[in-house]
């Protein structure tokens, strides 16, 4: 991880901005999340896949080969680029459980 946000510092991504994109809330430059796990995991998921910044996403600007990566770390860095996150709200639910 550190490997990484050192590769994407210079984007200048203000994480602050990023929350306030998803809606988690924010205090000054604190951000609250409700669910440490739930909204940590959705706000990097996030961060990486989707928010750009000059039209790159942080998950283009790292260089696994650069960066000292072994194959494995590599093929998993590539997978991240290539892939593609779903975010959903829910809105309203059937409260009947299903047979």
């Amino acid at each position: 991880m550190k490997k990484i946000n050192a590769e994407t510092l210079p984007l200048g991504i203000d994480p602050v901005k990023v929350a306030k994109k998803l809606t988690i809330p924010v205090q000054g430059r604190t951000i609250i999340f409700d669910d440490e796990d739930l909204d940590l995991a959705v706000f990097m998921d996030f961060l990486f896949h989707e928010f750009r910044v000059g039209g790159r996403r942080p998950i283009d600007c790292c260089d696994a080969g650069q960066m000292g990566r072994s194959p494995d770390e590599r093929n998993l860095l590539e997978a991240h680029r290539v892939a593609r996150t779903s975010l959903f709200e829910v809105i309203d639910c059937d409260p009947k459980p299903r047979d």
